[in-house]
């Protein structure tokens, strides 16, 4: 039975009314995820300078938040009508900040785990209410195109968790940067609230029962590979700006490096909506999975090729061409792309690459000359000392070698030779006078 949804008129009031919805639940995103859920990243490196925080700990305190998020998704997932629950929605929004604020009031590892838990659990009531009660707004109003526009709020979220980090740092330390992060979501929350609060009764939807069911197959598969793309990004998401704060030189860049991320996910929640409109969303997502091959394979070849100079990448291309494809493979094989061949035929220098390259063969070279006129004095000064021990034994041989060098040094009749003349021959004619 084919029926209409109920949608308001498009007027300029509404649309107005619909971006104040939109933007709330924005805020609800940077509340919930970017600061609720990823504030961690960019706070880890200062509780493992304060602290000792081992990698270990982090790990399983990031873990725990994980466990949460996944615990929270199924129990909404069983249990949809909960999230109708006015008591259920506010209580996750107050554990999520309470969560993120006490933080810093505790130093036991099993209260961090414990909040960081509870904390993930609210963070994912809060996102799938927040998707269901945005989405159904603006789509009733005639803009459901925006909803994309949603999920920016958690990129927002993690590049405004990156920037607040340092200044609060700066004032407190790791325990005043969960503070200020939990004090900044109260405030988010709050602002989020009054604009994205429905201020009509919301008609229920009639859903068009002739439309083809979705296969359960094809959604199983998609969980499948968005689990394995969960598992392999967890490790980013939560050691990144820990990781870069260890790089010697790029220490003061380190939660910036968070800023970054969250800003390339904010057009990102655009962008690729708009191209699944355009060319279905099976290509949007497959293209989506190709450009993170694509990004892997560059941080994958500055990986191995930082472990070889260039001759040397020369020499066994046939090597690091299996080493890159195994790398890959390990990546790419749980979104379904197999890496058929990987080849290394051309590399591009620049001048400056070439200069360096230039004086490093010149260098060999003088190297390996000095090499060869050392390894050349070397075996003269042996043979010499052979040819003096045996003269040593037979003084005769001596004197023939005076004869032998007198015909090489006057090969004509003009030369003028002053030959010493030994003192063993003049000695008995001196001794005779006498």
């Amino acid at each position: 039975m084919d029926s209409q949804q109920f949608k308001y008129p498009a007027t300029p009031r509404a649309e107005a009314d619909a971006l104040k919805v939109l933007i709330g639940g924005i805020l609800g995103m940077v509340v919930a995820m970017g600061i609720g859920r990823f504030i961690f990243t960019p706070i880890l490196p200062l509780m493992q300078r304060d602290l000792g925080m081992t990698n270990s700990v982090a790990g399983w305190l990031a873990g725990l938040n994980y466990l949460g998020y996944l615990a929270g998704a199924i129990v909404c997932s069983v249990t949809p009508g909960m999230l109708r629950s006015w008591l259920i929605t506010g209580g996750s929004l107050f554990v999520s900040i309470a969560t993120t604020l006490f933080m810093g009031a505790t130093i036991s590892v099993h209260w961090w785990g414990l909040m960081r838990f509870a904390g993930g659990f609210a963070s994912a009531v809060l996102f799938i209410v927040i998707t269901a009660e945005v989405g159904e707004t603006l789509s009733r109003r005639g803009y459901g195109h925006w909803l994309g526009a949603l999920y920016g709020g958690v990129g927002l979220g993690i590049a405004i968790s990156g920037l607040v980090v340092p200044p609060l740092d700066n004032i407190g330390g790791w325990i005043g940067a969960w503070y200020g992060a939990g004090l900044l979501a109260a405030i988010l929350a709050v602002i989020g609230l009054l604009l994205g609060r429905r201020r009509e009764l919301v008609k229920p939807i009639t859903i068009d029962e002739s439309r083809t069911p979705v296969s359960l197959s094809s959604v199983r598969l998609l969980a499948v590979g968005y689990f394995f793309e969960g598992l392999g990004y967890i490790v980013t998401a939560t050691f990144l700006v820990a990781i870069i704060s260890m790089t010697p030189g790029l220490e003061d860049f380190a939660p910036y490096s968070w800023v970054a991320v969250g800003l390339a996910a904010v057009p990102s929640t655009i962008f690729w909506p708009y191209l699944g409109r355009r060319i279905g969303n099976r290509k949007a997502l497959l293209g989506a999975y190709l450009l993170q091959a694509d990004q892997s394979l560059r941080s994958t070849w500055e990986r191995v090729f930082a472990t070889v100079n260039f001759l040397k990448m020369l020499a066994e291309r046939e090597r690091l061409n299996s080493d890159i494809q195994g790398i890959l493979d390990q990546q790419t094989d749980a979104w379904g792309i197999k890496v058929a061949n990987v080849e290394i035929k051309h590399v591009d220098l620049d001048d400056s690459m070439i200069r360096a390259i230039a004086k490093q063969a010149e260098a060999e070279r003088s190297r390996r000359a000095k090499v060869i006129h050392a390894e050349g004095e070397m075996q003269a000064a042996e043979k010499l000392t052979a040819a003096a021990a045996i003269l040593e034994q037979n003084p005769q041989a001596l004197q023939l070698r005076y004869l032998q060098t007198l015909t090489e040094i006057a090969p004509g009749g003009s030369s003028t030779i002053v030959f010493p003349l030994p003192m063993d021959l003049i000695m008995p004619l001196m001794g005779k006078k006498e």
